[in-house]
């Protein structure tokens, strides 16, 4: 047997070799874009789309995750993307297994087994996930949202709480909370809430600013809270003079008078509802008609005095104030 005889099985069995793997390759490639359809493509899409916000925040909030895992927690997501989550949650196990105070692991955990339906346990591993990642006011939104679709109000206030920590000035956060204390009957939690909101609504929102002080101060009248409800009429009269409607100004009026603060009634009255206080003639003036046009300041002292009665005594007997926008506050006055 010569030598050329000897080398041609050998180069045959090199292209054979060749043929068959590229084959192969190409066989698998068709098979993967013949199973592959629009919902997968979608899928994969999205779920690659997450994967690089969740790069983006471990950069942004600090990623604990060693270098040396951080190919195994690509791995895992590119198991995860392609469906095949139990190789992708052996893979995350294993990283939390050697790096238990990384995020990522859990956060891939929450989003496979929220997939699968099983929102509990995706519930477990997001708040894992957002206590060791806690300045992610986004996932802990989400988290609140997860634990009202399980009618955990509690849970939710507490997600909330957390991302109105690392957020303090979303007034969204802070109105969601409010209601959700209102749900739980914590009264005392919610007024804070809206207080707070009050604090960080801008001077062009007066509107709002205005309905919200007016419904906190229903609420704290209603809950036997005159002086808060004072205080929040107060500041709406302060900071919005030129948006006082007229049932801001009976609320206030009423407000100050169950309080027994006449004198701030009547100033409330005078101020915003353009009423003129007028003092009726005593019997003894009308019978010494020469002295009408004597004393002119020192009556306008006295009636200034009688109307701004001193303790719980109502207007004097030598004195009327009228009223015709607002009778009814007047009527209260003099009766109470």
């Amino acid at each position: 047997m010569t030598k050329e005889t000897k080398r041609r099985p050998k180069q045959g069995v090199k292209k054979v070799g060749k043929r068959s793997l590229k084959s192969k390759l190409e066989e698998e490639e068709e098979a993967d874009e013949e199973n592959m359809t629009v919902g997968d493509v979608f899928e994969l899409e999205m779920e690659l789309n997450r994967e690089n916000r969740k790069l983006m925040k471990g950069r942004r909030h600090g990623s604990k995750l060693p270098q040396a895992l951080r190919g195994l927690m690509g791995e895992a997501n590119i198991r995860y993307a392609r469906g095949e989550k139990e190789d992708a949650i052996l893979m995350c196990m294993e990283i939390i297994r050697q790096s238990p105070l990384a995020y990522e692991p859990f956060s891939t955990l929450a989003m496979i087994y929220e997939d699968n339906g099983d929102v509990d346990k995706a519930l477990q591993f997001g708040l894992i996930a957002a206590h060791l990642n806690p300045s992610d006011c986004e996932e802990w939104i989400r988290l609140a949202e997860m634990s009202l679709e399980q009618d955990n109000i509690r849970q939710a206030i507490i997600c909330y709480t957390k991302a109105i920590k690392y957020d303090p000035t979303n007034v969204r956060y802070l109105w969601d909370r409010s209601s959700l204390h209102v749900r739980l009957g914590e009264h005392k939690q919610c007024m804070d809430g809206y207080r707070k909101i009050l604090s960080l609504l801008p001077l062009e929102d007066g509107e709002h600013f205005m309905q919200l002080s007016k419904d906190m101060a229903k609420s704290y009248y209603e809950s036997n809270d005159l002086p808060s409800a004072l205080s929040v009429i107060a500041e709406g009269l302060a900071r919005h003079p030129g948006l006082v409607s007229d049932d801001f100004i009976n609320m206030a009026a009423e407000l100050y008078i169950c309080s027994q603060q006449y004198k701030e009634a009547l100033q409330v009255l005078v101020k915003f509802a353009d009423i003129v206080l007028v003092r009726a003639k005593s019997p003894a003036e009308s019978a010494a008609p020469s002295q009408k046009d004597t004393g002119t300041e020192e009556e306008l002292k006295e009636a200034e005095e009688d109307a701004h009665p001193a303790g719980d005594t109502a207007a004097d007997d030598s004195g009327e104030f009228y009223t015709d926008e607002t009778r009814c506050l007047h009527t209260l006055y003099k009766n109470t």
